[in-house]
């Protein structure tokens, strides 16, 4: 079966039963991923993974954009989806990826929501200074001041997310590639770490536009003890009304989807969700 260009293969598995995961993977991301869930459940549909548009071209895609591009080109026309599924803010992308597979099938699928969270200015903040501080070895006495200055400067209160998302890109890029190139790494790959941030952080900024609580109070949502992560910032009664239900695990944030309980739990709830005598 051919792999639309909007999405990534991540297993191959029974072809006519299919999980969608929606969330943003790049080259040397510390936190687990899809790709180590399918390993730990061994469940016999095939994965596939929204992939994020080519880098550059990002630049003037809005929320409607993204949306189209993996809406429009859902693997497996003949497939049953089983699951759809999204990781921190690709948990919002994947109400209306959601949405769509229930348009195009008598069944809906599962929503399993592994830590949703809609973006705030104040997330994206929060990534460039935790990326940008991550390579404290690498900055310089005045690049660490830039860092500090920068983040007091964001305009988080006057500007939209994409233009905050432009601004903060600029800024990750002046001092990331910089600090980079001066350590010997060439201007193309510096380059590159630099353009995978403005994709990430636009991608962010994007998701801002969907309003998935309505599509996420038909999920399950499996969250972490990280307090600044999902659903753990909002007071309890907002949590509680924005999913169908919760189960939450003493895991960090980064753990999530390569934990052996929360594959466990997921195999369960695929598994009980799947028709009886179904290959599972």
């Amino acid at each position: 079966m051919s792999v639309p260009p909007a999405w990534n293969r991540l297993t191959d598995g029974d072809p006519s039963r299919i999980i969608l995961c929606s969330d943003f993977t790049a080259t040397g991301r510390t936190v687990a991923t899809f790709t180590d869930l399918a390993q730990v459940t061994g469940l016999t549909p095939t994965w596939y993974e929204t992939a994020p548009p080519d880098q550059g071209a990002e630049a003037g895609m809005a929320t409607d954009d993204y949306v189209r591009r993996w809406v429009d080109q859902l693997p497996g026309a003949d497939a049953e989806v089983v699951v759809v599924a999204g990781f921190c803010v690709g948990a919002v992308f994947a109400a209306p990826i959601y949405q769509a597979v229930c348009t195009r099938q008598a069944v809906p699928p599962l929503l399993l929501l592994f830590d949703p969270e809609q973006p705030s200015p104040q997330l994206l903040l929060r990534h460039f200074r935790e990326l940008l501080l991550n390579m404290r070895q690498y900055l310089d006495e005045g690049e660490l001041a830039s860092v500090h200055r920068y983040c007091e400067q964001a305009p988080v209160d006057r500007a939209g997310m994409p233009e905050l998302a432009d601004w903060l890109s600029d800024r990750f890029a002046e001092i990331a590639t910089g600090a980079l190139v001066r350590i010997g790494l060439d201007a193309e790959h510096s380059g590159q770490i630099a353009a995978t941030f403005r994709s990430f952080i636009s991608y962010l900024a994007a998701a801002a536009g969907v309003a998935p609580v309505p599509t996420w109070q038909q999920g399950v949502a499996i969250s972490s003890m990280d307090e600044h992560s999902g659903l753990n910032p909002l007071p309890p009664a907002e949590r509680g009304a924005a999913v169908g239900s919760e189960h939450r695990f003493p895991l960090h944030h980064t753990t999530l989807l390569s934990d052996s309980s929360v594959s466990e739990l997921v195999t369960r709830l695929v598994r009980d969700a799947l028709p009886a005598g179904a290959d599972r």
